[in-house]
């Protein structure tokens, strides 16, 4: 008795390391799972240059048989990961003493759910056939409600708090054009999963009518909701001959862009929707003032007029 209680205050000492092993496992079920992790050291005091608060340890990738992460401080430590849904409530934190501890941390797998567009005319009909294309998928780190980061104080006593970095980006837009029927809930854009405790992804797409135009937008995947979207599309041949330039010549439709947002398909619609979706135009021409403008469908067309010559 006397020995293990020697050991535990000499494992206490600042400067005493300890091993964690660490295992993710499904809250519901008790399988094993793996993932990446980012590792706190929480409640640092305070000392010399650094204020108190939280420590990032490292990022570390746990396999299903788990992983030992050798040479730590003893202390309370908290994790984040991407095996851990980012709308459940946040992993508990733990405590790390003695030269061994052994930790479990019961995860919310993320979810994967089926991304779906309805495409809409101007008279609130459906299209029933599409074109899609990705265009490109970026992520930004998420850092957790609990955390407190640690500063560097500087010589003038101010604060230096470095933050969390990192993130990705990736583009789609090499990839050609694949045609879609619509489905049950619109055109299937594919499964995408939620997103974990470590990052905050958007996915942007096209999605293209052959003879009538291109719609887009972002897809975000921070909730468990079902991915239900709506778009308007309103066609550039409906501004034939409403925009002329300085010189009196019509305005080639090539340089009008069109776009509308992308609104969640919640059922039931209110009737007529579309009449009230804000259609942003805009027109940049060489040699001319870039004109922009908001028109919604209710109000009708925006009334003819020349471009201005740019200064």
């Amino acid at each position: 008795m006397f020995l293990g209680l020697l050991l535990s205050a000499l494992t206490s000492l600042p400067g005493c390391q300890s091993t964690l092993r660490l295992e993710l496992r499904e809250r519901a079920s008790g399988e094993p799972r793996q993932g990446q992790i980012q590792l706190w050291r929480l409640g640092i005091p305070a000392e010399k240059g650094w204020t108190a608060g939280d420590e990032h340890v490292g990022d570390f990738q746990v396999p299903k048989e788990g992983l030992e992460i050798p040479n730590l401080a003893p202390g309370r430590y908290r994790a984040a990961s991407d095996a851990h849904a980012g709308t459940a409530p946040d992993l508990p934190e733990f405590e790390l003493k003695g030269p061994r501890t052994e930790t479990v941390l019961r995860v919310d797998g993320p979810q994967e759910r089926e991304a779906w567009v309805e495409i809409f005319d101007v008279r609130g009909q459906l299209f029933e056939q599409a074109e899609f294309k990705p265009s490109s998928r970026s992520g930004r780190a998420r850092q957790p409600s609990w955390l407190r980061l640690r500063a560097q104080i500087a010589e003038d006593g101010s604060e230096i708090r470095s933050g969390i970095g990192g993130g990705f980006h990736s583009s789609s837009s090499e990839q050609g054009w694949r045609k879609l029927k619509r489905g049950a809930h619109g055109f299937s854009l594919g499964r995408e999963r939620e997103d974990g405790g470590l990052y905050e992804t958007t996915r942007t797409f096209l999605l293209r009518v052959p003879d009538h135009g291109t719609v887009g937008g972002t897809l975000r995947f921070d909730s468990r909701e079902e991915l239900r979207y709506r778009a308007l599309l309103v066609e550039k041949g409906s501004f034939e001959g409403l925009f002329t330039l300085p010189d009196g010549s019509a305005l080639n439709l090539g340089r009008l862009h069109l776009s509308t947002p992308l609104e969640p398909d919640v059922l039931p619609r209110p009737p007529e929707w579309w009449l009230d979706v804000p259609v942003s135009i805009s027109i940049q021409v060489p040699g001319c003032k870039r004109l922009e403008l908001v028109q919604r469908l209710r109000d009708g067309l925006p009334l003819p007029r020349m471009l201005e010559k740019a200064p």
